[in-house]
C-alpha cells in the first residue's frame, strides 16, 4: 500500500511532505469494503476512518498532489473518489492500465518528473 501510504503521510504530516505522488494507490472508501478485499489492512473501522484517504484529502491544498490509475485497477473506483475530493491543482492521470508491475513502471517516469520539479534544494 505505498501510494497510499505516500498519500496518508501527506496528509497527516503536509509540513513535513513538500510534494505527494501516488501510483495505484490502495483506496477503499469504506471499512467494509476494506475487509472485503484485505480483512488485515485496517484494525476496526475507527483505524480505517482516522486514514481515510479521501476523507482528509483537502488537507493536501498546499501540496502540489500526483496521482495515476489504471482505467483497469480494482482501486480504481477509490481513485475516483479521491480525485474528486483532492484540491483543484491536483493532477490525476486515468489511463489504460491495471494493477501490475507493467503500469508502476509505465507511470514511474512521470511520477519522478512531477516530484522532482517541487523537490527544489532544502
Amino acid at each position: 500500500m505505498g501510494g497510499y501510504g505516500a498519500l496518508l503521510i501527506a496528509e497527516k504530516y503536509p509540513n513535513v511532505v513538500r510534494a505527494v505522488a501516488a501510483i495505484s494507490p490502495a483506496v477503499w472508501t469504506t471499512y467494509d469494503q476494506a475487509q472485503g478485499a484485505n480483512a488485515g489492512a485496517f484494525a476496526s473501522a475507527t483505524a480505517f476512518a482516522s486514514c481515510d484517504v479521501v476523507t482528509y484529502a483537502s488537507s493536501l491544498e498546499r501540496r502540489p498532489v500526483r496521482v495515476a490509475s489504471g482505467a483497469d485497477d480494482p482501486f480504481h473506483p477509490g481513485v475516483e473518489a479521491l480525485a474528486a475530493a483532492l484540491p483543484s491543482h491536483a493532477i490525476v492521470e486515468i489511463s489504460k492500465g491495471c494493477h501490475t508491475g507493467p503500469y508502476f513502471a509505465s507511470q514511474e517516469p512521470a511520477s519522478l518528473t512531477f516530484l522532482a520539479s517541487h523537490l527544489g534544494a532544502v
